[in-house]
């Protein structure tokens, strides 16, 4: 003989399965993907050519472009580590001469060294921060004089070490990337609520469905069907 499902039977049952969904849920799709900042120190280097000096001359032409090339660069480079935290930029000065006038004995190693002296007289009274340094002289191969192969050798080179910072990210969890937000990645994320519907089906004779759809939990059912 069949066991008929009484009301209360139904009602155990029901109220066991809707029990087993309630609460709130914790979200735990894609979550802050770790960032911060990258210091690197680089070696760079910044050639003042051209027009910041006459030819066989070691006096700086300070309204010329090529001076004010320099003084920018030797700026960044400090702006550049002071906002990354780093140390005082360090930057080595190179002088260079053409060969003109070198086989009748000018001397151009003296030549290159003194331009380089000068230059490193005017910037360490402007930039005391920084540390400058004397490098090597370097003479070139260009012996007709005046010519753009001679001007381009008579320069002075900047050998910049300075520090910088970049911002990195890495990927978040879900397979995005998310960019480095300092307010973001310390801010908690509320729960995400989600509730789970469980269907329960029951084979139900007419009078038991008769009776169950009179009942208390009627409410909690979204359809029923009799046998």
């Amino acid at each position: 003989m069949r066991n008929r499902l009484t009301e209360n039977d139904l009602n155990r049952i029901t109220k066991k399965v809707l029990s087993e969904q309630q609460g709130e849920g914790k979200f735990t799709g894609g979550g802050m993907g770790k960032g911060g900042l990258k210091q690197t120190t680089s070696d760079y280097t910044v050639n003042l050519d051209g027009s910041l000096f006459e030819n066989g001359m070691d006096q700086i032409d300070q309204s010329s472009p090529a001076f004010k090339k320099g003084i920018d660069s030797i700026r960044k480079a400090i702006i550049d580590s002071s906002m990354s935290g780093g140390k005082t930029p360090t930057i080595q000065i190179v002088g260079g001469a053409s060969a003109v006038g070198q086989k009748s004995g000018y001397d151009n190693t003296k030549l290159a060294n003194r331009r380089a002296n000068n230059f490193f007289n005017i910037v360490k009274s402007v930039f005391p921060e920084v540390k400058f340094s004397l490098g090597a002289p370097i003479v070139g191969v260009a012996t007709v004089k005046n010519s753009p192969e001679a001007k381009k050798e008579q320069f002075v080179k900047l050998n910049i070490q300075a520090t910088s910072s970049q911002l990195y990210d890495v990927p978040a969890i879900d397979h995005t990337t998310n960019k480095l937000n300092p307010e973001a990645r310390f801010k908690k994320k509320k729960p995400v609520k989600y509730e789970t519907v469980y269907i329960v089906c029951f084979e139900l004779t007419e009078s038991e469905y008769n009776s169950f759809k009179n009942s208390k939990i009627s409410n909690k059912i979204v359809s029923a069907k009799k046998k």
